[in-house]
């Protein structure tokens, strides 16, 4: 019988704490599904970690996309760098998922970001660019229209 001490992602802790824990797990299904129920929860305290654990996954696209996801559905500016870093170098699905995340993030830091994915060399990113910037713009209009 082992009298290590339990990895974190078994210790008797808050759930959240469990899930940025299972970001760890050697089992890559355990680490993306943390990451996208840490999404779900919207976990706030969990950003500094999934960005962490984005640059522990570098060569898995999976984890990389739900990763993404996750911090898109955050919504914290403070994960702004890495997603618009992710925009334009990494896997294509996780580009993708990166110009989804900023639009979700939103703000005026953002309109920078996809107006240089509608310049990458991949369609799929351009037209998820494009879009974002036309819903983006649309919101911006009716806004602007409540404010007369």
């Amino acid at each position: 019988m082992e009298t290590g001490k339990e990895p974190a992602y078994q210790e008797n802790t808050d759930y959240v704490d469990k899930l940025m824990a299972a970001l760890d797990h050697p089992d890559s299904t355990v680490r993306l599904n943390a990451a996208h129920i840490l999404g779900e929860k919207r976990a706030v305290r969990a950003v500094s970690r999934l960005i962490e654990a984005y640059r522990g996954n570098e060569n898995d696209p999976y984890i990389l996309k739900e990763i993404v996801w996750a911090l898109g559905e955050i919504g914290e500016p403070a994960s702004l760098a890495l997603i618009s870093a992710a925009s334009q170098r990494s896997f294509l699905l996780v580009r993708v998922e990166a110009i989804r995340a900023i639009a979700k993030i939103g703000g005026p830091q953002t309109r920078l970001a996809l107006e240089e994915a509608t310049a990458d060399p991949n369609s799929a990113v351009r037209e998820e660019a494009l879009l974002a910037l036309e819903v983006s713009g649309k919101a911006g209009k009716s806004r602007s229209m409540k404010k007369c």
